[in-house]
C-alpha cells in the first residue's frame, strides 16, 4: 500500500528524461502544479507540441548520469525500459524517481486528479489498475456534477 501525499514543487529541480507523449503529459501536470519549480527535459528527440514555459529548459541529447545531479524529482519517461532502469539506478539516495515503465522501481507515482469546487481529489487504486482508476474518476465526476 502507498502513502498518498500532496507535494509542494516550489523551488524544486525536476528532471524529465524523455520527449514523447508520456513525458509531455507529465510536464503539463508539473506546469499546472507549480510555476516556481524548474523543469529540465533531456531527450534526443522532443515532440513539436511540447509545452513551453519560462521555468522549462530542454537538452536535445542522449541521457547521461550527470543530468540528474541537481534533481529533486526525476521522471524516467522513455520508451526504453532498460534506459529507465538505468536512470533508477543512477539516482542518488535523496532523489525520488518515477519510472513510467515499471512501477516497482518507482519511489512515487502520479494519481488521477479531479476537481470539485474548491477541492482537488487524488485517486489511486491498490493494484495500480489505470483503467479502473479512470472509471472511478468518471463515476465521481458524474456524481458531483
Amino acid at each position: 500500500m502507498s502513502y498518498l501525499i500532496n507535494l509542494s514543487l516550489a523551488h524544486k529541480q525536476i528532471v524529465v528524461i524523455g520527449g514523447g507523449k508520456i513525458a509531455k503529459r507529465k510536464v503539463e501536470g508539473l506546469l499546472k502544479a507549480s510555476e516556481n519549480c524548474q523543469i529540465h527535459i533531456v531527450a534526443p528527440e522532443i515532440r513539436s507540441d511540447f509545452p513551453t514555459a519560462q521555468n522549462l529548459t530542454f537538452a536535445k541529447k542522449v541521457y547521461e548520469k550527470k543530468d540528474l545531479l541537481k534533481a529533486d524529482l526525476i521522471f524516467a519517461c522513455t520508451n526504453d525500459a532498460l534506459l529507465n532502469a538505468t536512470i533508477c539506478r543512477d539516482k542518488a539516495p535523496f532523489q525520488w524517481v518515477n519510472d513510467v515503465s515499471d512501477k516497482s522501481r518507482s519511489d512515487f507515482w502520479n494519481v488521477v486528479l479531479t476537481e470539485y469546487e474548491n477541492f482537488q481529489i487524488g485517486i489511486a487504486s491498490h493494484d495500480g489498475n489505470p483503467q479502473e482508476t479512470l472509471q472511478f474518476k468518471q463515476y465521481l465526476e458524474e456524481k458531483f456534477r
